[in-house]
């Protein structure tokens, strides 16, 4: 993944900003260090989240890349016992059957996504909307936290200085129709990264996926566009966490507050 994945339609986001929520603790920490944090599938709260089991591995149907893989590994085999392969009769096109029927082959796919995408990739949050009222509860404290305003229209290489995006995309709530990783491991790697139950879905996830970066990122200041404040959060808070954006240098930021409505949330701007 040295370059960011080219992903399906159904995967694309088709909007400008992005939303994350936190409490007040961690908006100051992402405030003041300019940084998010991305986190490994593995530590995940879902267990079914970045689940191999939402892919095919049906080597009948491999694609070209595996085809090479194979008969480069049958080729390198057949030089090496030649004679002994050649006196009991086994050819290089019987190997490959031999190899691709063998089922520690298709472990060694597994093991190998398990190892190079989900073990090395890290992923962080966020989601398409500041509006909703169980996100506000189950992210932000509540609604005694702040939702952050990202701006995609930076472009995607100005986003994070040091470090490159390998897959950008929002879940999909639909994990019934599998991929086959060994006809085409892009498309099954997207998917494995933006699928989720469909009992998440209220969260309108939209995920960034680097590798080999566990932890906190910086990210450029322009980034970030805006701050909602919950409908619980104080003057006093308001007042520090705005003070807070100005003291480290963000500019033309929108500032906004929820308040409560007939069972939903209005905004009013700042």
């Amino acid at each position: 993944m040295e370059e960011l994945i080219q992903i399906e339609e159904k995967y694309q986001i088709k909007q400008d900003k992005i939303y994350k929520y936190s409490s007040l603790y961690t908006a100051e920490i992402i405030i003041a260090t300019s940084t998010l944090r991305f986190s490994n599938p593995k530590d995940f709260n879902d267990p079914f989240d970045c689940d191999e089991n939402v892919l095919d591995f049906n080597i009948a149907e491999k694609g070209n890349d595996v085809e090479e893989e194979i008969t480069k590994i049958a080729k390198a085999l057949y030089e090496l016992n030649q004679p002994k392969f050649t006196e009991k009769g086994i050819t290089l096109d019987l190997l490959k059957k031999v190899i691709e029927n063998d089922p520690i082959t298709v472990g060694g796919y597994k093991e190998r996504l398990n190892d190079v995408a989900i073990r090395k990739s890290n992923v962080c949050c966020f989601s398409k909307t500041f509006k909703s009222p169980l996100m506000w509860s189950h992210y932000s404290d509540k609604h005694r936290g702040i939702c952050f305003e990202f701006n995609l229209n930076v472009g995607l290489d100005n986003i994070f200085p040091n470090k490159t995006i390998d897959i950008i995309g929002q879940v999909d709530y639909d994990k019934t129709n599998k991929i086959n990783y060994l006809k085409d491991k892009v498309q099954a790697i997207a998917k494995l990264f933006l699928s989720k139950c469909k009992d998440w879905s209220y969260e309108e996830e939209v995920r960034m996926i680097v590798r080999n970066e566990k932890g906190l990122v910086k990210f450029n200041k322009d980034f970030l566009s805006g701050v909602s404040f919950g409908c619980r959060v104080n003057d006093s808070d308001v007042d520090e966490i705005k003070a807070l954006c100005s003291k480290h240098d963000y500019n033309s930021l929108n500032f906004m507050r929820a308040k409560k409505g007939d069972f939903d949330l209005t905004f009013e701007i700042l």
